[in-house]
């Protein structure tokens, strides 16, 4: 089996908050993640593996930096609350594009040049 997807595959939005689902880096499932403001502090819940253990993983960096893209207008968190919490799916949330991959999930992964920030990228032939 290839490395792991290190990206948000799907997004919702919950009233103020964003849900983010994150493929695992150990098996084949996926976990949600919410991110919601509460003042100058993000908080962001999920239980994987590794948060759960009090270990620091990937998927709390991709929900505050989604969470930064998705409200690109107002100024950021100066703080991320990790918070070991499971998030259960509702119905009731609206899908909208991952934050950040808007393009690459529209049109599929380009190679758009510039800086390489270890996203996943296809070469377009």
């Amino acid at each position: 089996m290839g490395k792991a997807l290190r990206r948000p595959v799907k997004a919702w939005q919950a009233g103020e908050a964003l849900v983010l689902a994150c493929p695992s880096s150990s098996s084949e499932g996926y976990y949600l993640v919410a991110a919601k403001r509460f003042g100058d502090v993000l908080k962001v819940a999920h239980s994987c593996p590794a948060a759960s253990a009090g270990r620091r993983c990937w998927h709390v960096d991709a929900a505050a930096e989604a969470f930064r893209e998705w409200r690109w207008w107002e100024v950021p968190p100066s703080e991320v609350e990790r918070m070991v919490r499971p998030v259960a799916w509702s119905s009731a949330w609206e899908e909208i594009p991952v934050p950040g991959y808007e393009f690459e999930d529209m049109f599929g992964e380009l190679e758009m040049g510039g800086r390489d920030d270890g996203r996943q990228r296809k070469h377009i032939a």
